[in-house]
């Protein structure tokens, strides 16, 4: 096709013409919409009042209906706020007064709440005594500046293989257990207070792999004498 203005046959204007009818209609079809449209029901517009008509399939049982998007826009602005949004409930932990707005089951305001009726002995799978004292004192924060301590001061290298960074672990020389066996040691206040335990010349920076192999590793440290 030639660029610019471009100036049309009648015999090409007649072609977009017929185009644009879309495709021939049967008389049986044109029937059957004739047909169709006598059955349009007739009702006011929710909005303006207006009458208008529409397909029965298009009417759906206590909804509302608009002559217009404009009118349907008007309603919904200017309509009567007759119930709140969200239902108020009471919290569980602290009593005060929240939205229900994602659960109708929600019981708890925050997660702060949620976590203070849910940790502990208020927790359903609570066993008092199942966790090792061995465990809890590894969970205590002096635990962990201890390990870092040990990191630090052995430059984050293996002291068996000369690994440098990757996954290191801190190893108590002599073994955890054993402290907690000897000292008789029963509670993370008694932990906290025994020095042998935070004692960094008893600590040593291992790879996975070499701490693996030591034989105070694991349930090794049980034959430990």
């Amino acid at each position: 096709m030639p660029t610019g203005k471009y100036i049309r046959t009648l015999e090409q204007i007649e072609k977009l013409k017929n185009s644009l009818t879309g495709h021939p209609v049967s008389e049986i079809t044109r029937r059957r919409i004739s047909e169709s449209n006598k059955r349009r029901v007739s009702f006011s517009c929710t909005g303006c009042g207006e009458t208008i008509s529409m397909h029965p399939c298009r009417v759906y049982a206590n909804a509302t209906h608009f002559c217009t998007k404009v009118c349907r826009a008007t309603y919904s602005k200017n309509r009567p706020k007759t119930t709140p949004k969200y239902k108020l409930k009471n919290c569980m932990v602290c009593k005060n007064a929240f939205a229900l707005k994602y659960s109708k089951t929600q019981k708890y305001c925050t997660l702060s709440c949620y976590m203070q009726n849910r940790t502990g002995a208020k927790h359903p799978f609570w066993r008092e005594g199942s966790t090792s004292i061995n465990s809890k004192i590894r969970k205590l924060n002096k635990y962990k500046v201890w390990r870092a301590t040990i990191y630090k001061r052995d430059n984050y290298i293996c002291q068996i293989c000369h690994q440098v960074g990757g996954k290191l672990e801190a190893d108590h020389i002599t073994p955890l257990s054993v402290i907690i066996r000897e000292k008789n040691i029963n509670s993370c206040q008694i932990a906290r207070n025994c020095k042998e335990i935070w004692d960094t010349n008893n600590g040593r920076t291992l790879c996975v792999d070499c701490h693996r192999a030591t034989p105070t590793w694991g349930y090794h440290s049980m034959l430990f004498n």
